[in-house]
């Protein structure tokens, strides 16, 4: 499980990287062009679930190292 985690979270942090940039003023250009089908508030909700998926794939890691012992 371990190493699913791992890579689950290394393909998603440069998606989230992006989302995180979008809600900054020195977003380039060419990212935010990228992005202009969504919202603000479709920004911050993808934000929010990459968070939410961050929290949980860190929950789930540390409750399945607990079941090993």
């Amino acid at each position: 499980a371990q190493a699913h985690i791992g890579k689950i979270r290394s393909y998603y942090e440069p998606v989230a990287a992006e989302f995180q940039a979008l809600t900054q003023k020195d977003c380039p250009e060419d990212l935010a062009e990228g992005y202009t089908h969504l919202s603000k508030a479709d920004i911050k909700q993808m934000i929010k679930f990459f968070d939410t998926m961050f929290s949980d794939l860190d929950a789930y890691a540390n409750n399945s190292v607990k079941l090993k012992t």
